[in-house]
């Protein structure tokens, strides 16, 4: 066992392909990982690091040197972390001092681990060491933002995209982590095909009842009364600003015509696309009112609004 959750969707990814096929062909000498999705990005460094010493580069997890890399131990493996969230410039030091000592095996892996908290100060001191890189030092960069590094950095790493995934894909990884049907469909879903956001919301209870309130609201909201009863379902929400959070990725799926599971298939026609927008716009509104006055305050008259609002423009712009 590798230790890594999403191993079969990453390693069937178009991002390893490309990993993979550099390798054969002789590695370079910068690489740029660009994901949104950190958990799924550092185990794609893991990967990609196995598949550099392996010794065949399958990343196959069980020879000595792959062991080495899983287990965090591997002599030619660099590994430097933010503190807080932040680089310090001595740190940055210490870490360009290492890619300069000579590697054990003929290749070292330099590792800058959410390179894009780097300020721009610090990137253009690295910006030397990405132009004159020792030969045997390949640097990686895995950043979430790639807008933050600047474009000399950008224009001298090989950059790779690892894609989103699709809903079949990270429901079979949630069901081999051991996740029902149900859940798994609901994480899939709000997941905006990311492997770690799935994962973290197949875990949340709360999260998944939430979804299923929303659903609920929705479904059943058809005539004035009904606000009466669905009223207190929304302002007695723990969070309410994570439940409209919640709320508005249901809307935003029928609005995309991805919205799958069972419970929200008949939604698709009780909304028109036009309110749909509308009622993502309401929800966006009532969210900063509770971002500048407590739930305790208002979450009942924002529970009202909102469910006015849905239902007036449910009727308003009928299919």
């Amino acid at each position: 066992m590798s230790g890594l959750l999403f191993e079969k969707p990453l390693r069937a990814s178009r991002a390893f392909d490309i990993i993979s096929r550099d390798i054969k062909k002789g590695i370079g000498h910068a690489y740029m990982i660009v994901s949104q999705d950190e958990e799924a990005l550092e185990e794609f460094v893991t990967l990609f690091s196995c598949a550099v010493y392996c010794k065949d580069n399958s990343a196959c997890f069980s020879c000595p040197e792959c062991l080495k890399v899983l287990h965090g131990n591997h002599e030619d493996i660099i590994n430097f972390r933010p503190v807080k969230k932040q680089f310090k410039a001595d740190q940055l030091d210490a870490f360009l001092n290492e890619i300069h000592l000579k590697s054990y095996s003929g290749r070292k892996l330099c590792i800058l681990h959410k390179a894009d908290l780097m300020s721009n100060l610090l990137q253009n001191k690295l910006l030397k060491s990405l132009e004159e890189p020792p030969q045997e030092v390949t640097l990686i960069l895995p950043v979430t933002n790639e807008s933050q590094m600047i474009e000399t950095i950008k224009s001298r790493a090989n950059i790779i995209h690892i894609d989103l995934f699709d809903r079949d894909t990270i429901m079979a990884s949630l069901a081999e982590l051991g996740c029902d049907e149900k859940t798994a469909a609901i994480a899939a879903e709000c997941s905006e095909g990311l492997l770690g956001k799935a994962h973290a919301i197949a875990k949340s209870p709360s999260y998944i009842s939430q979804y299923e309130t929303a659903v609920k609201l929705l479904t059943d909201l058809n005539r004035s009364s009904d606000i009466l009863k669905l009223s207190p379902l929304v302002s007695s929400q723990d969070d309410m600003q994570e439940f409209l959070n919640v709320l508005s990725i249901v809307i935003h799926e029928l609005m995309l015509d991805k919205a799958e599971n069972p419970g929200t298939e008949n939604l698709k026609t009780k909304f028109s696309k036009r309110a749909l927008a509308e009622i993502l716009q309401k929800i966006n509104e009532e969210r900063k009112k509770l971002s500048i006055l407590p739930q305790k305050t208002i979450g009942g008259s924002v529970a009202d609004n909102l469910l006015f609002f849905i239902l007036e423009a449910k009727h308003k712009w009928q299919s």
